[in-house]
């Protein structure tokens, strides 16, 4: 499946491969439960699937926007795509690599995500620190 976004033509690698999918049609919180892994540019795509517990690989295409973000999941960014191809296939058949991968995003969201009170606790903790 790729998550094509709404406003651009389908994926070119819609077109090539009749066993890939557009989901356009569907929010990324739909498809979540219904896949295994997911790979995707440096976007909130990446943060929201780890925390729903899947593991990403990240292709880093040095858009403009780029600001670095998953750098800490070290080998999981890959700026060639031959090689995050391989990883992905190494991550569904081995056991011991699988493991890192999970050991690597628990690490990377221990970091990057590390407040998981609700949102609008942490806004009411925010305003109070703001107004005293």
């Amino acid at each position: 499946m790729i998550k094509d976004f709404p406003s651009t033509d389908s994926h070119i690698l819609i077109k090539e491969f009749p066993f890939v999918h557009s989901s356009s049609a569907f929010e990324l919180y739909d498809l979540l439960p219904y896949v295994d892994c997911v790979v995707t540019y440096e976007s909130t795509v990446g943060l929201e699937a780890m925390l729903s517990n899947k593991s990403v690989f990240i292709l880093d295409s040095e858009l403009p926007s780029y600001v670095s973000y998953y750098n800490d999941l070290d080998d999981l960014v890959q700026k060639n795509p031959q090689k995050l191809a391989e990883m992905i296939i190494n991550y569904f058949s081995n056991p011991n690599w699988a493991r890192y991968v999970k050991e690597k995003r628990e690490s990377f969201l221990s970091y990057a995500y590390f407040d998981k009170a609700l949102s609008g606790e942490r806004l009411k903790k925010l305003i109070d620190r703001l107004i005293s």
